[in-house]
């Protein structure tokens, strides 16, 4: 992330009134008597944006959260997110439904676990934040991207706006002036002027998305007219795992692979990188026109794809060019993305694929540790910093000493420190990210089997950065 910059006056009012929104919500604590299946709607009366509000505790950390999805399309992404458990957070299509979702973030967290942008933004304010879970950490989610840093006077202004209507409403709730409805939802807008609370049905909540309307006539009409062969088309979307830098955009991004493949034979006849930006995802029909006009030049009897978001992008084309297009699994697709994912990590020269097995080693130690009593006392937070510096050490210490995991020693990470992190640029970096970690994991006493002495790793870091 990029560090924050010097703010305008009138920033610096917007920064204040959503900091001081901030603490009115976290005082108020609706996490006490607030089920975060009681969704409350509210509608900014300038953008007539929809935000879906989730008063959220997290079930691994306890950390509280508030959710903001922005439009059926970022809710929908977000319940699908749901429908996972801890131990498929690995599985694609959780990953797909995570970085679609889209709106904002606000959790509370501890000193020590706010990035330095986050902390400098609120020194910039003059305020101040005391007391465990009390510092609010606050992010843009984007379609395609980790969540992301705030960046704009309207995000501010927009996020406030919501939070300070969510703060009424659960005030007016704690204190008995209003009351929830069975199989309804609390929905606050603007209406005739002022706020006004009504209330929306269950069924209501996610309505039919909306589906792009394909264009171009024309070029449908010239794929209804060529032979219709009897092959069923599969067609799948999935991110790389890799995130590249958008200059556009000033964030990562993770590329979007759309894959359309033969069913029965698995040939791939198209794989393209899309942002997951709605103007160039509108671009896979007129994409698949072409793909059929130009190289198969026949039509397929019937297109299956893996979710309904690629169904919307498509669905109309497809009935436009007299193509059967229906949700269901993709065999031939998924066996596509493993393969593809595998043929990324085998084009490695052989220095690259023994850091690979090193990553994959110190990854493998990380998820067992996950597993301990250690597993449960660290934050989402801590355990990402955590992993960094993990996987970190692993490579330096196999570069420069030629040790494998299982060989780590104190010394070993004595010299690592001394030649490496303990430049002043890494403590910087690390220091705001590791120092709460450090502390929880020198309380796991648990043995990790081959990589027990990675617990050494802790011991040596505590010494360095206290």
């Amino acid at each position: 992330m990029r560090r924050s910059q010097m703010m305008s006056k009138d920033s610096i009012a917007l920064w204040t009134r959503l900091y001081e929104v901030c603490k009115k919500l976290r005082k108020l604590n609706p996490w006490e008597f607030w089920s975060n299946q009681d969704i409350i709607l509210i509608e900014d009366p300038v953008t007539k944006m929809m935000g879906y509000c989730v008063v959220e505790q997290d079930p691994l950390d306890g950390t509280l959260m508030i959710n903001i999805l922005h439009g059926q399309a970022g809710m929908r992404a977000y319940l699908e997110s749901l429908n996972y458990d801890f131990e498929e957070l690995e599985d694609m299509n959780y990953i797909k439904s995570s970085y679609r979702q889209q709106g904002f973030l606000l959790l509370y967290a501890n000193r020590d676990e706010l990035f330095e942008e986050d902390y400098e933004r609120i020194k910039s304010v003059g305020m101040s934040f005391r007391g465990k879970a009390q510092w609010p950490i606050l992010r843009r989610l984007f379609p395609g991207s980790k969540p992301w840093l705030l960046e704009t006077d309207e995000d501010v202004r927009l996020l406030t706006m919501y939070l300070d209507q969510l703060v009424q409403v659960l005030t007016d709730f704690d204190q008995g002036k209003i009351d929830l409805r069975e199989n309804f939802y609390l929905t606050i807008s603007v209406q005739n002027g002022k706020w006004t609370l009504t209330y929306t049905e269950e069924d209501e909540l996610l309505g039919e998305e909306e589906i792009f309307i394909y264009p171009n006539e024309l070029k449908a009409h010239r794929v209804s007219k060529l032979p219709k062969q009897p092959v069923i088309m599969e067609g799948s979307q999935f991110y790389l795992p890799t995130p590249l830098w958008d200059e556009e955009n000033n964030r990562e991004l993770f590329p979007l692979l759309t894959t359309f493949i033969n069913h029965e034979s698995g040939e791939v006849y198209s794989g393209e990188i899309y942002k997951s930006t709605r103007e160039e995802l509108e671009l896979v029909s007129d994409r698949l026109a072409d793909l059929m006009l130009t190289r198969l030049q026949f039509r397929p009897r019937e297109i299956i794809v893996s979710d309904e978001i690629l169904l919307d992008l498509i669905s109309d084309f497809c009935e436009k060019a007299n193509i059967d297009c229906d949700l269901g699994p993709t065999v031939a697709a998924d066996a596509f993305m493993s393969s593809f994912l595998s043929t990324q990590m085998g084009d490695l020269n052989g220095e690259e694929q023994a850091f690979l097995h090193l990553i994959q080693a110190a990854e493998q130690s990380y998820e067992v540790m996950l597993e301990t009593d250690l597993g449960q006392m660290l934050t989402s937070i801590q355990k990402s910093a955590l992993k960094d510096i993990w996987i970190y050490s692993v490579l330096f210490l196999y570069k420069e000493f030629n040790e494998l995991p299982g060989e780590w020693s104190k010394e070993g990470f004595e010299a690592l420190l001394q030649s490496h992190l303990l430049e002043e640029s890494v403590k910087n970096d690390y220091r705001p990210y590791i120092g709460s970690s450090i502390k929880a994991y020198l309380d796991c006493q648990q043995e990790l089997g081959l990589f027990k002495n990675s617990f050494v790793l802790s011991h040596v870091l505590a010494k360095y950065y206290k």
